[in-house]
């Protein structure tokens, strides 16, 4: 049996050694922890103003910060209905990862093949060692929904019947008139449909109130289930409560602090009373979700629900006279 060289052994250590030093990316290879970005809708073919469902959903590790698309008023060649995001869900048997879901409801009054562009997705981790802060852009796929119109199941107008041999001059020439008194007919007709449909349609949307309503009801099953803590929980009541105003009021309280929310609603009328619980309600949010120290105890626990209905009543009521006034 032959004894390698001692030298040769050493030589070949340390020259390993040092070249896993100078790649930390092979070290850390495996340590990427996996994001990943789907995006479902459904259906696939609708009507002229038939809704549609589109969600992405997002999976990454816990404590990442997720920011969506901005969508507003419209996606393309659709008109947004309604649209709503829950973060932070806690998924079964995977304790350190977390799901993100934003909803669109989608409709549109053009006909053919419209395709949804990709979206964008911004997915931001912090180094818990380091603290250094990593992102990531995700993009999801094109997505192509055929519409088809209200008057026939037809394809579309490439799609050409066969013709059945010459028509009688006379025969033509009736058809042809009949055909142009039924097109100008059915005109006014489709215009009246169309518009009694949206009508209705926007008869059966949430009102701001409903809409927060069943956040807050999601949220609270989370809490009292221990899916959320106290401090995720005040977090996402503030997200919740800031698309609130901003549907209810008009103004963009997502990208405003608190004292601009406050002072924004000042000048909509809003009473002291009801800012001051805002201020209160809000600022507390802000500090669970950026030093995580906020964690009411006690009866305070319970009285979170009621506080978030409570204010966003108040400001409903006020919004409601001041738009009266105006």
């Amino acid at each position: 049996m032959t004894r390698g060289n001692p030298l040769t052994t050493v030589l070949l250590s340390s020259i390993t050694v040092l070249w896993l030093s100078h790649c930390p990316s092979l070290a850390h290879a495996t340590d990427q922890p996996e994001i990943t970005l789907r995006i479902d809708v459904t259906p696939r073919s609708v009507k002229v103003a038939e809704p549609l469902r589109l969600q992405l959903v997002v999976t990454a590790p816990r404590g990442a910060r997720v920011t969506f698309p901005q969508v507003v008023g419209s996606l393309g060649p659709f008109q947004v209905v309604d649209q709503s995001s829950i973060s932070d869900v806690p998924m079964e048997g995977a304790p350190d990862r977390r799901n993100w879901v934003q909803t669109l409801t989608l409709e549109s009054l053009d006909t053919g093949k419209l395709t949804i562009q990709p979206l964008e997705v911004r997915v931001e981790l912090v180094d818990q060692v380091t603290g250094e802060v990593s992102s990531q852009l995700l993009h999801s796929d094109p997505i192509d929904i055929k519409v088809v119109s209200l008057l026939t199941d037809d394809d579309g107008p490439e799609d050409f019947r066969g013709i059945k041999g010459e028509i009688p001059r006379d025969t033509a020439v009736s058809r042809d008139s009949t055909i142009k008194w039924i097109a100008i007919g059915a005109i006014p007709l489709l215009a009246i449909g169309l518009f009694l449909l949206r009508k209705s349609r926007r008869r059966t949307e949430l009102s701001p109130v409903e809409w927060m309503q069943r956040e807050v009801n999601q949220l609270e099953s989370l809490s009292r289930s221990n899916q959320l803590s106290m401090n995720d929980t005040y977090a996402q009541l503030s997200a919740v409560l800031r698309r609130f105003l901003e549907r209810e009021t008009r103004i963009p309280a997502v990208t405003l602090s608190t004292p601009e929310i406050c002072e924004a609603l000042e000048q909509r009328g809003i009473s002291a009373s009801t800012l001051k619980a805002l201020y209160d309600f809000l600022a507390t949010s802000d500090e669970a979700k950026f030093s995580g120290t906020a964690n009411p105890g006690g009866t305070k626990n319970e009285r979170v629900w009621s506080e978030i209905y409570e204010i966003s009543r108040q400001i409903h009521e006020q919004s409601i006279v001041t738009n009266r006034g105006e």
